[in-house]
């Protein structure tokens, strides 16, 4: 059985924290210890992992130490403690699963990939949305040439985020929060997914083959914020490929994020609902429909 912990139970760690005491029902892990440093600000999932065994630490690292059989520890911390502790913690032996986004600049991310290689150990990134059952077929059908050669892939997010969004925790939407990068806004943080499924796709299924050769974005802001709410980039692939992002945390209402992908002879078209539309060139349509799945 698979033996894991946990860092940082508030903010999105609650998810987590939800769904590793469900996988411990089922009796597919084991959660031996999660650390938070302020406990009282999340109760409900201290009290759901204390319930299933799991002992509370504030010190991480102690955590670490107290538990060298560990498989493999979730890092569910704000943005720029990803990088120091998923390096931190593989150095010590244990593989890494790690939300998004896994760094904040190229550079800590180059340090987080030796840090990975030189440990031998897996530091998986929490893009759940590329497991999805849609999005996998949505890739089978564009390697089996559907749609004939991709020529273009256009990413559509539009979210409503209101002050209180930003007022949940002190890095939201900043660039620099207590001397480090965080560089928080619909890039980077919340529609991180999109862009990385856009690359996905371009490459067909191997981001390495839509790496980007150059890059232009413009970057805006509706909210009192140090960082962007807004955001249209325009990202030229190694492959040809030709990849559009459009990004905003100031729609009226929270829309379905979306991906199109143009091809020589025809469309595909995929969103977070689970949703596949292929689209030929005579207009003719083939819907394929999924169930929702829960990709935590």
């Amino acid at each position: 059985m698979l033996k894991t912990a946990l860092i940082g139970i508030g903010g999105f760690g609650v998810v987590h924290a939800n769904m590793i005491c469900e996988l411990a029902k089922e009796g597919l892990l084991q959660c031996a210890a999660f650390a938070e440093t302020d406990p009282d600000s999340a109760r409900d999932p201290y009290t759901r992992l204390t319930s299933i065994g799991a002992a509370h630490y504030e010190d991480y690292e102690e955590m670490l130490i107290r538990h060298p059989d560990l498989d493999a520890v979730i890092i569910a911390t704000p943005i720029a403690l990803h990088k120091p502790m998923a390096v931190n913690v593989l150095k010590r032996g244990f593989h890494v699963l790690l939300e998004k986004p896994p760094a904040v600049t190229i550079q800590d991310l180059d340090e987080l990939m030796e840090a990975a290689q030189t440990s031998g150990r897996l530091c998986a990134v929490q893009f759940q949305n590329t497991s999805g059952h849609a999005f996998r077929t949505c890739l089978e059908k564009l390697r089996d040439n559907a749609i004939g050669q991709i020529e273009s892939v256009c990413g559509v997010g539009m979210w409503k985020r209101t002050d209180d969004y930003y007022d949940r925790t002190p890095w939201a939407g900043k660039l620099i929060h207590n001397g480090e990068y965080v560089l928080d806004g619909t890039l980077n943080n919340p529609l991180a997914h999109l862009l990385h499924n856009c690359l996905i796709v371009a490459g067909c299924g191997d981001p390495r083959n839509a790496e980007p050769l150059t890059v232009q974005a413009e970057l805006y802001k509706a909210h009192r914020i140090e960082g962007e709410d807004t955001a249209s980039v325009r990202i030229q692939a190694r492959n040809g490929t030709e990849i559009l992002l459009y990004t905003t945390l100031c729609n009226k209402q929270n829309a379905t994020p979306y991906i199109l992908v143009k091809g020589s002879k025809g469309t595909v078209y995929w969103d977070y609902q689970n949703r596949l539309i292929i689209t030929d060139r005579e207009g003719n349509k083939e819907t394929l429909a999924f169930p929702q799945e829960d990709l935590i």
